[in-house]
C-alpha cells in the first residue's frame, strides 16, 4: 500500500491541468498568498511554505503579485473534521486549478507538507518525477599539514661516576704506645648511583718515644712509627643538600715499626704488620661548590696482638702490644671532582 504522501501525489499529478504541463513551466513565475485561519498559528508561515515549495520545484518562483504569471491563494483552517487546506491556481484571466485537502492527524505537519506537494504540481506537474534536490556538497576541507612528529627524545647520559680526595688531620689511640697524631690520606670513586662509592686510603702516624729504662741517671727510650694503607665500601645517603654521611666498612693493613737503643740485650728494631678490620663514620658540610668539610672517627679491630719488648738492664720489659681494639679522630677536606 503506498503511503499516503506518496498516493496524493499520484493523484494530483493525474489530476493537474493540462495547462500546468507546459515545456516552459519552470519559466513562470507565481505568487503565494498562504492565509493561516483562527486556530491554525502552529502551521508553518508564508515564507516558509514559499521557501519548501521552490526546494521541491528545484528552482525559485515566487514574486510579487504584480510580477506573476501565476496566483496561488491557499487557506488553511481546522473544525471537528481535522484539518483542510483549500488551494487555488489561477492565472490572469481565469482559475488554472483548484485543490481541497483535507487531514486529520492532531498535527498541522503532514497536512502542510501535502499542501507544498500540491502547490509544487499545480505550477509544475514534472515536479513530482524530479528526486529531491541533493544537499549542497560541503566546502572542500583544505587538506591538513601533516602533524609534525616530535622528535624522539635521547635517552638521558647515564650519571657519570664522581670522584673525590681527601686530606685530613687526626689523632690515633691504641695503633701506637701513646696518643698518635697522624695524616689521613684518601681517594674515593663514587658509583653513578650517587650512594655508594669505593675509598682507597692511607694513614702516617708520626714517631714517638716512649721511656723504657735508666740507665746511669739517663732515661733509655723506644721509638715507635706506624702507616697503613686499606679499602673500603661506603655508603653516602645524604641528609640535606648541604650535608652528607660517609659510612664505610673496610680493612687495612697497618705496619708498626719500633727501634731502641742502648739496650746492649734488646733487638735494635723490631716490625710488625697487623690486619685491622676498619669502621668509619664521617659527617660531610658542603662550604662550596665541590668543596667539603668533614669531621669523623674510625674504629679498629686488630686480628693479632703482637707485643714489642726490650730488656734495659737484663731485664725483660714490655713496651707495647696491640690492643683488641683502636680508634681514631678526624677532621678534613674533600675536593669533589
Amino acid at each position: 500500500m503506498l503511503p499516503r504522501s506518496a498516493g496524493l501525489m499520484l493523484a494530483l499529478t493525474v489530476l493537474a491541468p493540462r495547462s500546468t504541463l507546459a515545456s516552459d513551466a519552470e519559466a513562470r513565475t507565481a505568487s503565494l498568498n498562504w492565509v493561516r485561519r483562527p486556530g491554525t498559528e502552529m502551521c508553518p508561515g508564508p515564507s516558509v511554505m514559499a521557501r519548501a515549495v521552490e526546494k521541491r520545484l528545484g528552482h525559485p518562483v515566487f514574486v510579487p503579485p504584480a510580477r506573476a504569471d501565476l496566483s496561488v491563494e491557499a487557506y488553511v483552517e481546522r473544525g471537528d473534521a481535522g484539518w483542510r487546506v483549500d488551494i487555488t491556481l489561477s492565472s490572469a484571466d481565469q482559475v488554472m486549478g483548484h485543490r481541497d485537502l483535507v487531514d486529520q492527524e492532531a498535527s498541522c505537519d503532514r497536512i502542510a507538507e501535502s499542501a507544498v506537494l500540491a502547490i509544487a504540481l499545480m505550477i509544475d506537474p514534472d515536479a513530482v518525477l524530479r528526486p529531491e534536490p541533493p544537499p549542497p556538497a560541503p566546502p572542500p576541507v583544505p587538506p591538513q599539514p601533516a602533524p609534525e612528529r616530535a622528535p624522539t627524545p635521547a635517552p638521558p647520559p647515564s650519571a657519570p661516576w664522581r670522584g673525590a680526595a681527601e686530606v685530613a688531620a687526626g689523632v690515633a689511640t691504641g695503633l701506637l704506645p701513646e696518643i698518635a697524631p697522624g695524616i689521613f690520606v684518601r681517594g674515593r670513586a663514587t658509583l653513578p648511583s650517587r650512594r655508594w662509592a669505593f675509598e682507597l686510603e692511607g694513614a702516617y702516624f708520626f714517631k714517638q718515644s716512649v721511656a723504657v729504662g735508666q740507665r746511669e741517671q739517663v732515661i733509655e727510650t723506644a721509638e715507635f712509627s706506624a702507616f697503613f694503607g686499606g679499602l673500603s665500601f661506603c655508603w653516602l645517603p645524604e641528609l640535606s643538600p648541604a650535608i652528607g654521611v660517609i659510612t664505610c666498612g673496610g680493612a687495612n693493613v697497618e705496619v708498626i715499626h719500633a727501634s731502641a737503643s742502648g739496650f746492649e740485650d734488646s733487638q735494635p728494631t723490631q716490625q710488625s704488620l697487623v690486619l685491622n678490620l676498619a669502621a668509619k663514620g664521617r659527617l660531610s658540610f658542603r662550604v662550596a661548590e665541590h668543596w667539603l668539610l668533614l669531621v669523623g672517627a674510625d674504629l679498629f679491630i686488630p686480628l693479632s696482638h703482637d707485643s714489642f719488648q726490650a730488656n734495659p738492664g737484663g731485664s725483660n720489659q714490655e713496651v707495647f702490644q696491640v690492643p683488641i681494639v683502636a680508634g681514631a679522630f678526624e677532621v678534613g677536606f674533600a675536593l669533589e671532582f
